[in-house]
């Protein structure tokens, strides 16, 4: 182009010539293949804030600006100067056409991080946006290499636009058209759809805008400058990272910097293929000041998507990018690349301040659209009653985020959606779904091999944990598998609740929102390992909907709570998880267990249980027993995952009935008749009752009386029949068994023979409880003097101690009662024999006799090798009889006083254990008569008052102490020994006898096993000796191998089938004649 004295040149028709320009071959090339020749372009951002692509012509002499675009943008150039111009216009190079121009501007202008001041003409019709001079190409220093089609400006490259069509920073009408297309909706509202979009084009550029009326300011704890070694960069994504870097400087996000704080790049990879770019602030943010502004917790966020009537949604366009960074803060982002350094001129990814650097922007947009718009980071939902009311809503929705210089990514913008995504829902408006792809991921998840691929699978699936009230008992088994403590064992276990967890999504999930007009209903359950809840609403008889399930496992000392406390503890923690749903509402808790029904009228209650009682009197509830059958929740936690729903009905009860019965007893029915012609008894009372005995028309013997008549139970089917039926109605009880018999058929004493055979079933000996009671001759513990016994035990665990204990060692002379008490960091066999050689022997004698439990620490080869070397017996309490072991007593007292001494306090106790010993050890025994440190040592106890009173007591030789002290425990222990053999039924085993004994029911999770379903009593064992009056010495009866000794009280009488057939010989011939119960 050329310039004349008065007017300046440029393209006169530039639209025609660049496409002929773009599209033309060269002459003579075409035997070679010609090859299009492509314009150059470069992105430059006009007063850091916007990105457009200019044309760079080497033929113009100045520098354009269309005059459209100058005005679509005036608020971004208010506040540079603008020269009108007189007597000016501007040509092509054939000079056909002239236009003249009326103002120019001088913008700030950034190219590849260098920034000018340039001159721009602002001129009408412009074809291109921007078309970059000579003059403004000089001004950067620009060299040109056309055969390899790059340009350099000041030795910073830049590689030209390669694209075939002429570059475009917004959307296309075609692109408007098609999302407009796919909305469900009238062609009046596709309309007014279709205009919001073009009106709101800027909007949807396709680079980052830039808040206008919010910068963040980072405050810093710690600005002292580091520089942290940048990451080596993968080869496959070293040229990627370049062009990003290069793109990053052209928006204007990073600029070229000199700052002394330097954090490596993290590169992401995005599913398309492309990378972003993340600062490592971890160092940056350690330094960093808090900032707590941020979202809405998600449960938050869904809570108000109720009562949707239309939805929409859009996602901003690299949202952080878009939070421009004060000047002063900018410093602190800086990275290197390369050898070049650079900083952010705005808000980066990685910073632990970046949400709230977002959500303090978006503030200015939303500040009170906030019952119209739900945000969660940048993705946010417009919610409107109508569509009327939603096109106003997104309007001015969008003059806000136009005005901002905001910008929202156009493929991503979903308009009038039925069921719309959102923070990892969908969204309809009824309630609530999981989303498929979501749960297609859970689905697909392959066969994890590492706790890490666990941990993986885990997030995906507590993500919809609110969709299954049974997720926390199901994933158990992979939960331990992520643990320090538990090794890597992929066993059938781990398989099968894997499987049972997919198993819990395999099915369409459904959550209702919640209607205001209504109460809620909660079901709530516990098991052994878990607790479970379902919030309701029942909005009509029959139509049941839930809002919301929860599931959590048991911990800690929970475990050990039993029913009433678990069904409790279900209702606490549902209330308090739902507590922003349910407080101030009516509330029906509707539970299987009906003690809880009586929960706010009992006096009766555990520190526990009131606690939690007074707990949930800050709710609106009322406690309803429901059957089992109709706890909805009962039924999703105890039916496997696998396995469908059934309607309950009363006939379920039923099912052990679908049983059929063995083979053998169906054979003797048949054959009643013969039975019965064979029994000699049975002949006997024919010839003798001949009222009451008959023969029917079949040629059955029959019995008439006033219930009716009934078949004659011959004495060879009794046994058999009452034998099958018992085993048949799952093990019921003699009564039962023998109403059931008596309803087709008569026995004389029916009621007492059930009860003799059923004596020995050995399912029901190891299984019920029995009722029976079992006691013992009480006997005391008789000693001669100190140090004849001394009792061990530990008590614990505590919180540790400053010195690291958790655990205390206590000993008891069982004739003194002399007690010293140890703080151990652990309770181990190394810990007691250090206390007592180091300690306790030196200082107050060496003993004969240690007692203890059967705990592992005292039956270990190490504790009996020490106690071999120290001369010393050992003997054990009963087994699973504590309260044989003097010790056990002093615990509970022990006890005591540190929740008295300790207080609130208690990483405390082990202070206190020296000042409880002491107390112990200086104030008089109620058995002995005495301090037990004066039986102990002969030395009279000393108090705070005894040098100031001049009375002193006659002083007794310690062997007459001893001799007083053991006349006392021997009239003490005689005289409980007395009340208690007085008080209590005494039974007695010989040698030989069969025993069962109380079983240790320990659940297993691994082989799925509760404590519930266990065995009560294991066996059977035979007496091998009597080790005490109320204690024996039992073994394998088959063996002879010793099992232990036990105290009476935890066994009882094994009966065998050949002891009952025994007895049942030799009555046989008593009361022969007699009717019996019928």
């Amino acid at each position: 182009m050329a310039a004349c004295e008065q007017a300046t040149h440029v393209a006169e028709n530039i639209v025609t010539l660049f496409e002929e320009f773009e599209t033309q071959e060269n002459p003579g090339d075409e035997a070679r293949g010609a090859e299009k020749i492509r314009c150059p372009h470069v992105d430059i951002i006009l007063n850091s804030w916007v990105e457009i692509q200019a044309l760079v012509d080497t033929g113009s002499t100045v520098t354009c600006l269309q005059e459209e675009f100058f005005e679509a943008n005036k608020e971004n150039f208010k506040n540079l100067p603008i020269l009108p111009l007189v007597n000016t216009v501007v040509t092509g190079f054939r000079g056909e056409k002239s236009v003249r121009i009326k103002k120019q501007i001088r913008i700030p202008t950034m190219i590849q991080g260098i920034s000018a001041e340039i001159n721009f003409l602002v001129i009408p019709r412009l074809a291109k946006t921007c078309i970059l001079g000579v003059d403004a190409l000089n001004s950067y220093g620009t060299i040109i290499n056309v055969p390899q089609r790059k340009i350099a400006f000041e030795s910073l490259q830049v590689i030209t636009d390669d694209r075939d069509k002429p570059y475009n920073q917004g959307i296309s009408m075609e692109e408007i058209e098609q999302k407009v297309q796919g909305i469900e909706a009238d062609d009046k509202t596709r309309i007014q759809l279709k205009n919001l979009c073009v009106k709101y084009i800027d909007c949807f550029r396709k680079v980052p805008g830039r808040f206008r009326s919010y910068e963040h300011t980072i405050i810093m704890k710690n600005d002292e400058p580091f520089f942290l070694k940048s990451y080596p960069i993968p080869d496959k994504y070293r040229e990627q990272v370049s062009q990003e870097v290069a793109k990053m400087l052209r928006q204007g996000i990073i600029e070229r910097s000199t700052t002394p704080y330097i954090s490596p790049l993290v590169i992401v990879p995005k599913k398309d293929g492309s990378v972003r770019l993340c600062l490592d602030a971890r160092q940056i943010n350690d330094r960093m000041q808090e900032d707590h502004d941020g979202p809405e917790e998600i449960d938050q966020v869904l809570r108000r998507c109720q009562e949707i009537g239309v939805m929409s949604s859009l996602d901003l366009r690299a949202s952080f990018w878009q939070v421009p960074l004060a000047i002063d803060s900018r410093k602190y982002t800086g990275f290197t690349h390369q050898g070049y350094t650079y900083q952010y001129t705005s808000v980066p990814f990685g910073l632990k301040i970046s949400s709230a650097a977002l959500n303090r922007a978006a503030e200015t947009i939303l500040r009170d659209m906030k019952n119209e718009v739900i945000a969660f980071v940048d993705d946010w939902l417009i919610v409107s009653p109508t569509i009327e009311q939603h096109l106003v809503d997104l309007d001015n929705l969008l003059t806000r985020i136009s005005d901002e210089n905001v910008t929202v990514n156009f493929n991503k913008f979903e308009l009038l959606r039925k069921e719309i995504r959102f923070v990892g829902f969908v969204l309809t408006p009824e309630g609530i779904k999981a989303d498929d792809k979501k749960t297609e991921a859970i689905m697909k998840f392959p066969t994890p091999t590492t706790p890490t691929q666990i941990r993986g699978f885990l997030g995906l699936v507590n993500f919809n944990s609110r969709f299954t009230a049974r997720l926390a008992e199901a994933d158990a088994p992979l939960i331990e598998l992520t643990t320090k403590e538990k090794a890597w064992q992929w066993s059938e276990r781990e398989k099968q609740a894997f499987e049972n967890v997919k198993n819990l999504f395999c099915t369409e999930l459904f959550l209702h929102h919640p209607r205001q007009d209504r109460g809620y209903v909660l079901f709530t359950d516990a098991s052994q390992k878990a607790l479970g809840s379902a919030l309701c609403q029942e909005i009509e008889p029959g139509d049941m909907r839930i809002i919301y399930m929860a599931s959590r496992t048991l911990k800690g000392a929970e475990l050990n709570y039993y029913t009433t406390e678990l069904e409790l503890l279900a209702i606490v923690g549902a209330l308090e998880k739902f507590r922003s749903y349910v407080y101030g509402r009516q509330i029906e808790i509707r539970t299987d267990h009906q003690a809880l029904t009586f929960l706010r009228t009992s006096w009766f209650l555990s520190q526990r249980l009131l606690r939690w009682s007074l707990m949930i009197q800050d709710y609106n509830l009322t406690i309803k027993h429901i059957p089992g059958k109709a706890n909805l929740l009962a039924d999703i936690l105890s039916r496997p995952p696998d396995m469908p729903s059934e309607q309950t009905n009363e006939a379920s009860i039923y099912a052990l009935l679908a049983r059929q019965p063995k083979a053998s007893i169906l054979k003797d029915l048949k054959q009643l008749r013969s039975l019965q012609a064979e029994d000699a008894h049975l002949k006997r009372l024919q010839a003798s009752e001949k009222g009451q005995v008959a023969i029917d028309s079949t040629g059955l013997i029959i019995w008439k009386d006033q219930r009716g008549t009934r078949c004659y139970l011959p004495q060879a089917l009794l046994r058999p029949l009452v034998a099958e039926i018992h085993e048949l109605y799952g093990h019921i009880g003699p009564k039962k068994c023998a109403v059931l018999i008596s309803e087709s058929f008569y026995f004389p004493n029916l009621g007492k023979h059930t009860h003799k055979i059923l004596k020995s079933c050995d399912s029901c000996q190891r299984n019920k409880t029995y009722t029976v009671e079992i006691q013992g001759i009480s006997q005391p513990i008789l000693v001669k003097q100190p140090n004849d016994l001394l009792s061990i035990d530990f008590i614990g665990p505590f919180p540790p101690s400053k010195n690291g204990a958790r655990f205390a060692l206590i000993t008891v002379d069982a004739f003194s009662r002399f007690t010293q008490i140890y703080p151990i960091p652990r309770a181990t066999c190394q810990a007691t024999v250090k206390c007592l050689v180091e300690d306790y022997f030196p200082k107050y004698g060496h003993v004969k006799t240690i007692q203890s439990d059967h705990g592992s620490q005292y039956t270990s080869k190490p504790w009996t090798f020490c106690m071999n070397r120290q001369n010393i017996k050992i003997i054990f309490s009963s087994i699973r009889h504590p309260q044989s072991n003097l010790v056990e007593r002093y615990n509970k007292e022990i006890g005591r006083f540190l929740r008295t001494l300790a207080g609130d306090d208690h990483p405390s106790w082990a202070y206190w254990c020296s000042t409880i010993a002491e107390i112990m050890n200086t104030t008089v025994n109620q058995t002995t008569g005495f301090c037990p440190l004066e039986v102990h040592t002969g030395k009279k106890p000393e108090h705070f008052w005894t040098k100031y009173v001049p009375i002193r007591a006659s002083h007794k030789a310690h062997e007459q102490i001893c001799e007083e002290a053991r006349a006392n425990i021997e009239r003490e222990g005689n005289r409980r020994a007395e009340k208690w053999n007085e008080t209590h039924r005494i039974t007695t085993f010989d040698i030989g006898d069969l025993v069962l004994v109380k079983a240790l029911r320990v659940p297993s999770s691994s082989a799925q096993r509760v404590a519930k379903l266990l065995n009560v009593y294991e066996g059977p064992y035979a007496i091998a000796k009597k080790a005490a009056e109320a204690t024996y010495e039992i073994k394998n009866p088959r063996t002879g191998k010793i099992r232990g000794t036990y105290h009476i009280s935890n066994m009882r009488p094994y009966f065998t089938d050949d002891e009952q057939k025994q007895k049942e010989g030799k009555e046989k011939e008593e009361n022969s004649r007699g009717k019996g119960e019928q």
